[in-house]
């Protein structure tokens, strides 16, 4: 079976300017060098791209991360911790910018690795993790 990802994109900051480095056909090891790398500062997003436009995106660092799929019908998914009792906003880091995240919304490493491993392979959502659709 061959895999879904076609591209692999990671940002790399210095002060207000942002380099995108492209790897094409990335291997699922990239991938999880990529979500190790992300320390939300100068490494703020990593993006997996399929074949028809659908991504997944990963924003944050250093042990919080947020994560979305954007499917090839223009929807778009949330990765959710539906154990999180914090309802203080969470401040990250994503693509450069500082926001405010609900804290439902920020995971862990493993959530992240596994919601990568599942697109990465399939272009699907993981089943196993908790996901919300925007409105």
């Amino acid at each position: 079976m061959s895999k879904f990802a076609e591209n692999l994109v990671r940002d790399l900051w210095d002060g207000l300017h942002c380099k995108c480095e492209e790897t094409a056909n990335p291997s699922i090891c990239e991938v999880v060098e990529a979500i190790d790398a992300l320390d939300a500062d100068q490494r703020t997003m990593i993006t997996l791209f399929g074949p028809n436009g659908e991504h997944l995106v990963v924003g944050g660092g250093n042990g919080q991360y947020v994560c979305f799929i954007s499917t090839s019908d223009d929807e778009l998914w949330n990765l959710k911790d539906e154990h999180a009792v914090c309802e203080n906003p969470v401040l990250l880091n994503v693509g450069g910018q500082q926001g405010d995240y609900l804290p439902k919304n920020v995971v862990d490493r493993d959530m992240i690795v596994q919601a990568a491993t599942e697109f990465f392979d399939g272009g699907r959502r993981a089943n196993s993790l908790g996901w919300e659709r925007q409105n």
